[in-house]
């Protein structure tokens, strides 16, 4: 696919998003929201490979929320990528061995996680995304305005709208070209 820089949106964000030098010092949450197609996703992932290749020691892991199976899915590749082998693969010892491979992980490694296209709310809770260790940093992307009533006050919430005229214009002439 092909990232195309919007240049407003990617100075907000760049604010935003910006990490600090001592990335553990606080755990940063954000939701990114908007409609159907209108970027978020390549935006996150964007942003998730900058992170990662701006030091070694960033590690930048996507996880597809769209369902509970898709992200238990996502979790177990995690995991078995990176040889943590589950007693079992029951969602639980799934889940549990998830979140403490990360937290474990976080002690040396900045670890940022994408949980993208999240379509339902009780996935934060069931997939135990509040227990990550703080310095595990988070983004959600998500189209599901529902969401948003439900996630916590910590979540900054960071609108992607739909391209502009000029935009799209701009867009459709770099893609020509």
């Amino acid at each position: 696919s092909y990232f195309y820089d919007r240049v407003e949106l990617m100075n907000k964000l760049k604010i935003n998003f910006s990490f600090p030098d001592d990335f553990h010092c606080k755990k940063i949450k954000k939701v990114i929201y908007g409609l159907p197609g209108s970027g978020k996703s390549i935006l996150a992932v964007k942003y998730g490979n900058d992170f990662k290749n701006k030091n070694t020691n960033n590690i930048s892991l996507l996880v597809n929320s769209e369902n509970e199976n898709k992200l238990l899915l996502s979790y177990y590749s995690i995991l078995f990528d990176n040889e943590v082998t589950s007693d079992s693969i029951k969602k639980n010892n799934i889940i549990k061995n998830f979140i403490k491979s990360i937290n474990s992980l976080a002690e040396s490694k900045n670890i940022l996680i994408i949980y993208d296209n999240m379509n339902e709310i009780n996935i934060l809770k069931e997939f135990e995304v509040n227990n990550l260790d703080n310095r595990v940093q988070v983004i959600i992307t998500t189209r599901d305005l529902k969401i948003m009533d439900g996630i916590d006050e910590e979540y900054e919430k960071v609108e992607v709208s739909p391209l502009k005229k000029d935009d799209f214009k701009q867009y459709f002439y770099y893609w020509c070209n």
